[in-house]
């Protein structure tokens, strides 16, 4: 098999399969320090019930709406940052949200994203460029998709375009919770491709 077929076949294995493209392409800070510093994000067992969910809803042709209530420190928000990459990679104008409890919350996130961005191979990052970037807030590809990430605590955290994905981390601990909910909630079309 020649090379630009065998990068057509990877780059389609990582559309289809988001579990695949995780354990490929993305790098994150393991719990245990390792030599090397950064590992592939492999699921847990709770990352891949949530994986599971969200493929069952989409194939029923449902709108992905999940809430976890959960221990601390088991991945979901880097399950859920890393959904919101692939999504953004494979899915043209699509207009995900982050947003974080407080300002630390929202600064680890960032950085979560920028280490998966900074370690994607050339497969992937081929015709996939950056056309926009606001720090590490807010990222625009050329094939139209956002990425923002935000803090609630923040006056205008809920303001914007109609958004395909919101994840909010801890919302339990957000400022004004109750409001910025009920002004999130209408942004997010019921549609299946919307999570």
């Amino acid at each position: 098999m020649d090379k630009a077929t065998a990068r057509k076949l990877y780059l389609q294995k990582c559309e289809d399969d988001m579990t695949f493209f995780f354990r490929n392409e993305l790098k994150i800070r393991p719990k245990q320090k390792v030599k090397g510093g950064l590992v592939h994000l492999d699921p847990n067992p709770g990352q891949l019930q949530v994986i599971q969910t969200i493929d069952r809803m989409e194939r029923e042709g449902r709108p992905v709406r999940i809430l976890v209530l959960k221990a601390r420190q088991w991945g979901c928000t880097t399950i859920s940052q890393a959904i919101a990459l692939h999504h953004c990679r494979f899915r043209d104008y699509y207009d995900s949200l982050v947003i974080g409890d407080r300002e630390k919350t929202t600064r680890s996130i960032m950085a979560m994203n920028r280490r998966m961005m900074e370690n994607l191979s050339p497969v992937i990052t081929d015709n996939w460029t950056t056309v926009k970037k606001i720090t590490d807030r807010m990222y625009e590809w050329s094939n139209g998709s956002i990425l923002d990430i935000d803090t609630a605590g923040q006056g205008q955290a809920s303001r914007g375009t109609t958004r395909d994905m919101i994840h909010g981390s801890e919302c339990a601990f957000w400022p004004n919770g109750d409001k910025v909910i009920a002004a999130l909630m209408p942004t997010v079309p019921d549609t299946p491709e919307s999570t």
